[in-house]
């Protein structure tokens, strides 16, 4: 008589793909964190023609009221590394997908009602 053959169910976690999985997430974060401390804050967006949060001031008020956190936030929106690159992508997705053309459009409302794109009435006069 033959030996009957056992299958086993094939191994979907191994150590080595854990470790490229747990590469793949911390490279990039690692890389975020030190250009973010070597990259030099920009004065003002000329994509968005805005001036850009610049970092906020310490103190101990201000991180017990939860001021300074808000405002680091901001500031962090404002400066992220490659901010500029990921910004245009996605301008150009949204217009792919949207047909939105963007900053360049021109957007004429016609009606009395109320403008969609700036929550004001609009003027007809």
């Amino acid at each position: 008589m033959k030996d009957k053959k056992t299958y086993k169910p094939l191994k979907t976690k191994t150590r080595t793909g854990s470790v490229i999985v747990a590469l793949l997430l911390i490279v990039p974060i690692v890389f975020f964190c030190v250009f973010s401390f070597i990259d030099k804050d920009k004065d003002i967006s000329k994509d968005e023609n805005r001036a850009l949060k610049q970092k906020p001031q310490f103190s101990v008020s201000a991180l017990f009221n939860g001021k300074l956190t808000e405002e680091f936030n901001a500031y962090y929106s404002d400066q992220f590394p490659f901010r500029d690159f990921f910004v245009s992508v996605n301008l150009k997705v949204n217009k792919l997908l949207t047909q939105y053309g963007g900053k360049d459009d021109i957007v004429i409302v016609n009606g009395a009602g109320s403008d969609d794109f700036q929550g004001e009435a609009a003027d007809n006069g």
